[in-house]
């Protein structure tokens, strides 16, 4: 657990001073280097950070320079976290509470990153019985409703090299046969929205859809989970409904809108 502890607050560093060297990091919080250079290669790793120079092999010996090498968090992630007022989780959160409150279920707004989906955020259902996820938490692609909505709207091409690597089984109905996954991938496409029916954690039921927020080459998603025991044929209709017009009227919003982006944000910060 400490170890965790530590790499979050490294992370936390870097998002609040990026882009920022090992040395940095460690001075700032007061930890050694051979800890500061484990955590950094974890978040590499997982995809939460990227080196300035788009090395992402591990740094070899003690940094070079006067700096090193630096770090700045992972352009969908740091969306989450630039310091700008049109962030796209500060713009989407009212609508995300609206339609929290409108189903009674809990909302996630996630992204995709590598190969899996990471969630930028979560609102929590009002029932005592109710999924309740981390900010950051990552989800596998294949075994999530948002993560198979995101799926099927990608080129079979981009699809096929995400999905290369041989599918990982959670539960009793994950899909892991590829020709399988694509058969319901196409029924996605044709329903706008996708299901997952415990594929992922055996007790939570799970409605997705993408979401195009008009940033290129970002791809994300929201869904609405619950308990298995709540959701039944006509109650996932009607929320899949309900989530269908929320994204109908979201995109709208934001394809008049700019949204920022961590790279835009500091080249502003130069003119």
């Amino acid at each position: 657990m400490k170890t965790v502890l530590t790499t979050l607050k490294i992370f936390e560093v870097i998002a609040q001073e990026q882009p920022i060297n090992q040395a940095r990091i460690g001075s700032t919080l007061g930890l050694p280097q051979p800890t500061v250079h484990r955590s950094l290669a974890s978040l590499v790793s997982a995809g939460w950070i990227v080196p300035t120079d788009g090395n992402t092999k591990p740094q070899r010996g003690r940094p070079s320079g006067a700096f090193g090498r630096t770090y700045v968090v992972a352009r969908k992630l740091g969306i989450l976290l630039t310091p700008s007022s049109n962030t796209i989780v500060q713009v989407l959160r009212p609508y995300l509470e609206k339609l929290r409150d409108d189903t009674g279920e809990s909302i996630s707004f996630s992204v995709l990153e590598a190969s899996g989906i990471v969630i930028l955020e979560h609102l929590e259902s009002p029932h005592s019985l109710r999924v309740a996820n981390i900010v950051g938490m990552r989800a596998p692609v294949h075994a999530s409703a948002v993560g198979k909505a995101i799926l099927s709207t990608m080129s079979d091409n981009d699809r096929s090299k995400l999905l290369a690597r041989t599918l990982t089984t959670y539960t009793e109905t994950t899909i892991t046969n590829p020709t399988e996954l694509e058969t319901e991938l196409r029924d996605i496409q044709m329903k706008g929205y996708a299901v997952m029916r415990g594929e992922w954690e055996p007790s939570i039921y799970s409605i997705g859809t993408s979401l195009d927020i008009g940033v290129q080459d970002f791809k994300a998603g929201v869904g609405i989970s619950g308990p298995m025991q709540r959701f039944n044929q006509q109650s996932a209709q009607l929320f899949a409904e309900k989530l269908g017009n929320w994204k109908m009227e979201v995109e709208k919003l934001l394809g008049k809108m700019e949204i920022s982006t961590p790279h835009q944000a500091r080249q502003d910060e130069y003119h």
